[in-house]
C-alpha cells in the first residue's frame, strides 16, 4: 500500500475527495518501522497544523492501514518537540507513534509529552 492508494481508498469510502496526497497535500503517510514499535512522522509547523489533516498508517504485515484526522488547531506545538529542517528552513515536529497494545498511537518521542493520538482515528482499512 502506498499514500496515492490509501488516499484513494478513503477518498472513494468518503464519497467526496477529501484526502490530497501530493506535495504539500494533506496528507502523512507512514509504513511500520523494522527496528522500533513505532509510525515514523515529520510534520513541518506550517499551514497543516491550522488546517485539518489526515495521518495514515500502513501496516504491511496485517494488510490494514489506519486513518486518523487531525481537526484544525488541534495539534499545539508545545505538546512535541520542534526541530529545524536544514533542507528547506521550515521547522518540523517529529512523531513516533506506538504501536504497542498498552500504548497504541502514543507519541513517545524523546523529549515529548506522550500525546495519545487514538482519539484521532477515523476507520481501520483492509487490503
Amino acid at each position: 500500500m502506498n499514500k496515492k492508494d490509501a488516499s484513494l481508498i478513503i477518498n472513494k469510502d468518503l464519497g467526496k475527495e477529501i484526502l490530497n496526497p501530493k506535495n504539500k497535500g494533506n496528507v502523512k503517510f507512514t509504513n511500520k518501522s523494522n527496528t522500533k514499535n513505532v509510525y515514523w512522522i515529520n510534520v513541518h509547523i506550517d499551514s497543516r497544523l491550522s488546517n485539518e489533516f489526515h495521518i495514515i498508517l500502513n501496516d504491511e504485515e496485517k494488510r490494514e492501514f489506519t486513518h486518523l484526522v487531525i481537526p484544525s488547531n488541534e495539534l499545539k506545538t508545545d505538546l512535541f518537540k520542534i526541530r529545524f529542517d536544514k533542507t528547506n528552513g521550515l521547522d518540523k515536529i517529529d512523531i513516533e507513534l506506538s504501536y504497542d497494545n498498552y500504548n497504541y498511537l502514543e507519541d513517545i518521542k524523546s523529549g515529548g509529552t506522550h500525546y495519545n493520538f487514538s482519539k484521532y482515528i477515523s476507520k481501520i482499512f483492509n487490503y
